[in-house]
């Protein structure tokens, strides 16, 4: 068992953003296997999703 302190953090984006947010952040994390979860959002306000779209920057 290991113990340490963790933090929650929620990140927004599109499912065609999704692989390079996911490579970064294995890149990033310091633990050999990082807890990464895809929860994608089966209903969302239209100009919700349009105001995540516009914010989120496409991959490089």
């Amino acid at each position: 068992m290991e113990t340490g302190a963790e933090v929650l953090a929620i990140f927004k984006t599109t499912s065609t953003t999704y692989p390079a947010m996911e490579q970064r952040l294995r890149e990033l994390h310091p633990y050999e296997v990082p807890e990464i979860v895809a929860i994608p959002a089966g209903h969302a306000s239209a100009a919700y999703a349009q105001w995540v779209a516009a914010e989120v920057l496409s991959p490089a």
